[in-house]
């Protein structure tokens, strides 16, 4: 029980930690006192928020069925593959910069 309190909390703490500041940095990126500034910013946070919308509908609906209806093993391999297809794409661009 104390392991499980303990992932929960580092849970919370990393969360807390990333998600307010998700917002603030990718806004950041762009210069409002410019018109394509301004544009940028308006469309960061219309695809930041789409994102979040259809993320949270895909896992409590696609994954919630198919956890309950299809099997454990592929509903929870379906946000493992998710999370590697995440991971690869984030060290796939980390060589750009």
């Amino acid at each position: 029980m104390a392991f499980l309190l303990m992932g929960f909390g580092l849970m919370v703490v990393g969360a807390g930690g990333i998600r307010p500041c998700n917002l603030a940095f990718g806004a950041d990126q762009f210069n409002p006192n410019t018109e394509s500034g301004k544009r940028g910013v308006d469309s960061f946070f219309n695809w930041y928020f789409f994102t979040l919308t259809f993320a949270v509908m895909v896992s409590l609906t696609l994954v919630v069925y198919v956890q309950s209806e299809v099997s454990w093993a592929i509903g929870l391999a379906i946000p493992t593959g998710f999370m590697l297809v995440s991971c690869v794409l984030f060290f796939a661009g980390r060589g750009y910069m």
